[in-house]
């Protein structure tokens, strides 16, 4: 599985990069880049892992955090760079999620 999901700019506070870079959390408006499959695969192990990790180590959530990873990671290169993904405000970018999804 790639360390990131997409290429996309970068976060950070110089010009030209990303505004929106959620930095170490999970990456909620992935599915504009990954699509909406892909993304409920890794949006259904994001939440069984931390449920495993907040509810001591309950070894079911592990599980179906184990099965979402391995439905997800059919993929092992990131998503190439799409400029339609990105909106440009202000010398910064972000991902261009859809008017109906925010």
């Amino acid at each position: 599985m790639p360390g990131n999901l997409f290429i996309g700019p970068r976060g950070g506070s110089s010009d030209y990069q990303r505004s929106d870079d959620p930095g170490e959390e999970f990456e909620s408006n992935a599915f504009v880049i990954v699509g909406t499959t892909a993304f409920g695969y890794l949006n259904q192990a994001n939440s069984y892992i931390r449920e495993y990790l907040l509810s001591t180590n309950n070894s079911s959530s592990g599980r179906a955090a184990v099965e979402s990873i391995g439905r997800a990671i059919s993929k092992k290169a990131p998503y190439d760079l799409n400029s339609s993904n990105w909106l440009l405000k202000q010398k910064k970018y972000s991902i261009n999620v859809p008017r109906d999804e925010l």
